[in-house]
């Protein structure tokens, strides 16, 4: 099990893949049952995740053929000690079969640091939110549009929606139009989530 952390905080995403190291060439696999882990929420593929590429790396000192499969970033939800369970596959030399079954990986997960602010909306990362209207002069009764934008990488699909502060003699007619615009990579998810 490959992950690129070993402690996060809450929220945060992690990368893990299944990274192979083998003595000769392979040519494909089979019977794959991929790793698992209690409490994530959310595991998503990065890239072209059930592709080999094969290269040579060095391991242990050792030069040897390796490749990473079922890449995925997940969002593990509560804290504590969490064990990533071992994949396992059929190795493939042309004709010939190696059975192999991973190690585990154990994964630390923090609480957000301090007490959030009552306003928080579970944005675990690095994020813009922005706040527009669509007029700036109207008469008491007059209705307009206001669009608050969050936009960055982290786990933005995770958040909720913000509620606007609003000056006394303001009110919030109906549920907003939210529109999601988000992709996931090796980071976690990137994009943006407008409400309207």
């Amino acid at each position: 099990i490959q992950t690129n952390k070993k402690t996060i905080y809450e929220g945060e995403p992690i990368l893990v893949s299944a990274k192979v190291y083998s003595h000769f060439d392979p040519t494909h696999l089979a019977g794959y049952r991929s790793y698992s882990m209690k409490g994530a929420v959310d595991k998503q593929p990065v890239g072209n995740s059930q592709r080999i590429i094969v290269e040579r790396e060095k391991f242990r000192g050792v030069d040897l053929y390796a490749f990473e499969y079922d890449k995925n970033i997940i969002f593990p939800s509560g804290t504590g000690t969490f064990k990533i369970n071992g994949y396992a596959m059929n190795l493939h030399r042309g004709y010939e079969s190696f059975p192999l079954t991973s190690n585990q990986a154990i994964i630390e997960i923090l609480p957000l640091p301090g007490t959030p602010p009552a306003d928080f909306i579970g944005g675990v990362g690095e994020f813009k939110i922005t706040r527009t209207i669509d007029s700036k002069a109207m008469k008491q009764g007059d209705v307009f549009k206001m669009k608050i934008i969050i936009e960055g990488i982290g786990n933005l699909q995770n958040t909720i929606e913000p509620i606007p502060v609003l000056p006394k003699g303001l009110i919030v007619y109906g549920d907003p139009v939210i529109k999601e615009d988000y992709s996931y990579n090796s980071h976690g998810t990137e994009g943006t989530i407008s409400y309207e």
